[in-house]
């Protein structure tokens, strides 16, 4: 399908048009028929080669497009492992900044594990007092 670069976040691509490559049955890629004519996406396609004539296809198996309603602003999918929409002035500002969703998974699943292993020494002294 050929689409058209409405804004570019990242890359060095400075066509306006570009051909996105769909699945072929075989390639675990998204079909262009989830595509529809007239409607916004977010998408991070991957370049076939390095020339400036390149097509580009969708990394196999993963989501890297993401719909766009263009009246609310807003980027609707699996943005994160935490988040299925986002707000394009946001999304814009974690590409320029780094995005924290790692960082803040990271946190909340190491207090977890630290709450967890408390708990078993709490619960491995009582039971060694009651033995005793």
């Amino acid at each position: 399908m050929t689409v058209e670069i409405i804004k570019k976040y990242k890359g060095n691509e400075q066509r306006k048009k570009i051909k996105i490559l769909g699945d072929n049955g075989m390639l675990c890629r998204p079909y262009l028929s989830n595509f529809k004519i007239n409607s916004y996406y977010l998408v991070s396609p991957n370049a076939l080669d390095n020339s400036a004539n390149t097509e580009y296809d969708f990394f196999s198996c993963r989501t890297e497009y993401l719909n766009v309603d263009i009246d609310s602003n807003v980027a609707l999918g699996n943005y994160s492992l935490i988040r299925n929409q986002i707000n394009l002035d946001k999304f814009e500002n974690k590409v320029k900044n780094g995005d924290w969703d790692i960082l803040l998974l990271s946190l909340i699943l190491s207090s977890i594990i630290l709450l967890l292993l408390f708990m078993r020494r709490n619960i491995k002294r009582k039971t060694n007092r009651s033995s005793d």
